[in-house]
């Protein structure tokens, strides 16, 4: 879990770059509380290292089968962003590149979205 990284000692310290957040963000973090996103900073985090460290260790246990259309999954999809920098497995949603552009534009919440057009998928 990310917060784990940020205690004394730690070789793997983190910092606000290493994890594309502000000073502000990560004071955030390191305070317990989840940063505020907005579209640049969260674009800033999916290039920063930390993601790519947590995205690997999900496909570590995880099989790379979209959960909508059962192809080739490329993509986590947030299904939520309150624990952004400390998410959870279930945070996540393993999704192809199509399937994944179609939830966003969907118009459903994010969190039900995947639910609702694997449903959808089904029956066509």
């Amino acid at each position: 879990m990310f917060l784990g990284i940020l205690k004394k000692g730690d070789k793997r310290r983190a910092s606000s770059s290493t994890i594309g957040l502000s000073n502000s963000q990560f004071k955030r973090l390191q305070e317990g509380k989840t940063p505020k996103m907005t579209k640049e900073t969260y674009k800033l985090y999916l290039s920063s290292k930390w993601w790519n460290n947590r995205r690997a260790k999900y496909w570590k246990h995880h099989k790379r089968v979209c959960y909508i259309c059962d192809s080739y999954a490329t993509e986590l999809h947030h299904n939520n962003y309150s624990r952004i920098g400390k998410e959870l497995d279930k945070d996540f949603v393993p999704l192809c590149n199509g399937c994944h552009k179609m939830v966003h534009n969907s118009g459903y919440k994010l969190k039900k979205a995947h639910i609702i057009l694997k449903e959808n998928h089904k029956t066509i």
